[in-house]
């Protein structure tokens, strides 16, 4: 009992301890977020104030990380439900923000004048400010919690202190206490021991043949010395026949592939004085022939000098676990084989050169060979005889319901592209209808984040929209790259969030680069490679390559970079003007 309150009393201090370790990892990730908005909002006031793209970087790179970042402080909060409702608010309250900066930047390419029009009204700062204003609210709740768990520890130090010292005190009174009592105790304790000795044979002969487990007990040569039903019934040996038998002539078990005999646990015991157990797929050949699937362990038995007199051997008949381990198997088998083939649908690209004036390569490179099916996919089709669509994207999720998810918002996506023939006004249906979806059911609760271009080669153009992803890249035939400034929320995110496309002209020889963040957030020695590293490296390769080998080199020098760790999948898609 008192070691149950001493216990109880540490538990409790230790757990005071966490609450207070959570609180400083919540306030760090606060701070950490706003300083994430706080830099957006410095570059997007710099590029409306200079017209200068550089001050994009900043905010494209903190508006890129803000998502995780609100995911982790809400993970970090998950423990005070307050402070979680508290995170959702400030989520929207940024998604909101984010949003008006976006019209205000695209509104700066259209009319410079008007945007700084716009910008000076002051609605994107008053919309950071309460954002600020939020922050500042839920950090101070949190150090207010933290410093209360400050206190309760501080007060849970001293009351642990305190039950130690009062419990050393009570058990060495009560030790002192109980060790006149034993002494007394002792000499009525031998003689109960030797009539006890006698009750506890009895009862382990009961216990031996009443367990649902079959036991066979050896002496030190390996000689049957006892069994008992159950393992009578398992190996059709009967108690009387098997009295004096050679262990390994009553216990015969081979390997279940091999049929080759496996060596007795009893002798295993015997050798190493250990408890020893089965190895896996092991069959017992009963005394008719037939056989059992067994597990079983050996336990060596000692007398009161410690020295090896015999063995004790517990086996059981597994074979309804072995059919129970069997269709798990085979369900799994087939799960997995239904998700890899909606997998290859999925990254399938038309074979050939479907119109003459362009050429699409793609790759898709898992993270790890085992992690096959996931949601990053690409998709390549033409929507009429001279527009093709390119779309590269990332559904969250892994496995079977990531690989159907994302098949159904592929082919989601296409109808949409067929009934617009505009990439912004179809992805803005597309958004609305899975945002839709999910608020209505919360079994498909997962946001898609891709590329995407529609080149129109009769008219020698392109047009380009981005929903949570980085920037599409063209390799001009002069070997320059050039970023596309498209940016939108992930799809399904804000259902009524508004997409805006760029188009661009294209010349004989440009090639549209799309790609998953998987290339973009590769690391080395901790640093991302980012939307500039990929685009150097493309530089670096120079558009004088066969479009196949550009983009094999490109994955050859992605592994490079990374040492050939991948931390996550990656998709490029290709496509040059010919």
């Amino acid at each position: 009992m008192f070691a149950a309150v001493l216990c109880w009393r540490i538990v409790s201090l230790v757990e005071t301890l966490r609450w207070t370790d959570r609180a400083d990892a919540v306030i760090a990730q606060a701070n950490y977020t706003l300083r994430l908005a706080i830099d957006a909002e410095t570059g997007e006031r710099g590029y409306l104030v200079t017209d200068n793209p550089i001050f994009l970087q900043p905010y494209n790179l903190s508006r890129g990380r803000m998502p995780t970042a609100f995911n982790r402080l809400a993970f970090d909060a998950r423990r005070t439900p307050d402070q979680v409702v508290r995170v959702n608010a400030l989520r929207r309250q940024y998604m909101i923000w984010l949003t008006q900066c976006n019209k205000e930047i695209a509104l700066e390419k259209i009319s410079p004048a008007r945007a700084k029009q716009v910008l000076n009204e002051g609605h994107v700062k008053l919309l950071m400010d309460q954002l600020r204003a939020q922050f500042d609210q839920f950090i101070t709740i949190e150090t207010d919690m933290r410093t209360y768990r400050a206190q309760n520890t501080n007060r849970a130090t001293w009351q642990t202190l305190a039950v130690c010292i009062v419990l050393s005190l009570i058990c060495g009174v009560l030790l002192g206490t109980y060790s006149l009592i034993r002494n007394r105790q002792f000499a009525e304790s031998y003689e109960n021991a030797l009539r006890l000795s006698q009750r506890n044979r009895e009862l382990l002969s009961a216990t031996l043949f009443g367990i649902g487990d079959a036991v066979l007990v050896t002496d030190a040569s390996a000689k049957v010395l006892m069994m008992n039903t159950v393992a009578e019934t398992l190996t059709g040996w009967t108690m009387k026949e098997a009295l004096n038998q050679s262990a390994s002539l009553v216990f015969n078990i081979v390997n279940e592939g091999t049929r080759q005999s496996v060596e007795s646990p009893i002798d295993r015991v015997l050798t190493d004085g250990v408890i020893v157990g089965l190895a896996n797929h092991t069959v017992l050949l009963r005394r008719d022939g037939t056989e059992v699937p067994i597990d079983d362990s050996g336990a060596p038995i000692r007398d009161d000098q410690k020295n090896l007199i015999g063995v004790v051997l517990v086996f059981r008949d597994i074979s309804e676990r072995k059919i129970v381990e069997l269709e798990r198997a085979e369900a799994y088998e087939r799960e997995h084989r239904i998700a890899e083939d909606l997998q290859r649908a999925l990254i399938r690209r038309p074979t050939g050169q479907f119109i003459p004036e362009i050429v699409v390569e793609t790759l898709y490179q898992p993270a790890l060979a085992e992690a096959k099916v996931g949601g990053d996919f690409f998709d390549i089709f033409q929507i009429d005889n001279h527009t093709v669509a390119l779309i590269v994207g990332d559904v969250s999720g892994k496995g079977l319901e990531a690989a159907s998810r994302t098949a159904e918002m592929k082919f989601a996506l296409r109808t949409y592209l067929f009934e617009s023939r505009n990439l912004a006004v179809a992805l803005t249906k597309f958004n609305c209808f899975v945002h839709h979806s999910q608020s209505t059911s919360k079994d498909y609760e997962s946001f898609l984040c891709l590329t995407a271009a529609l080149v129109d080669t009769a008219a020698c153009t392109a047009e380009f929209c981005a929903a949570g992803s980085e920037e599409p890249l063209i390799l001009s035939s002069e070997g320059i790259v050039k970023s596309i400034p498209v940016h939108g929320t992930p799809i399904g995110v804000d259902g009524e969030y508004t997409y805006i496309e760029q188009v661009v002209s294209l010349s004989k020889g440009d090639t549209i680069v799309l790609a998953t963040d998987g290339i973009t957030e590769s690391r080395s020695n901790g640093e991302f490679l980012g939307n500039d590293g990929f685009a150097k490296i493309l530089e670096e390769i120079g558009p004088a390559l066969p479009l196949d080998k550009t983009v094999n080199s490109v994955i050859t020098r992605i592994a490079e970079f990374t040492d050939n760790r991948f931390a996550d999948d990656i998709c490029v898609l290709m496509a040059r003007i010919v």
